[in-house]
């Protein structure tokens, strides 16, 4: 998991993990409100110190800068190399 990753190189600088909280979306991928399913996002974020919090239902501007950071990433990176 990139998460994971990305926890590591947190812990490496002395931050505390604990003191983390990432929102996310309502959706399945995230194990949210909206479907039940069997996904363990957010068990398994938690049980490495970081909380996880849903963005409100109804509230779709909550998320505004994770899509516009997306948008640009987009548009800035993914259009301007080729992968193989």
């Amino acid at each position: 998991m990139a998460l994971k990753t990305f926890f590591n190189h947190l812990k490496s600088k002395g931050i505390s993990l604990n003191k983390i909280t990432i929102q996310v979306e309502n959706g399945a991928e995230f194990s949210g409100i909206r479907l039940h399913h069997k996904r363990n996002f957010k068990k398994e974020i938690e049980a490495l110190g970081p909380k996880v919090r849903y963005i409100p239902s109804h509230y779709p501007d909550a998320n505004a800068d994770v899509k516009s950071s997306h948008r640009l990433i987009k548009n800035e990176f993914y259009s301007k190399h080729i992968f193989f």
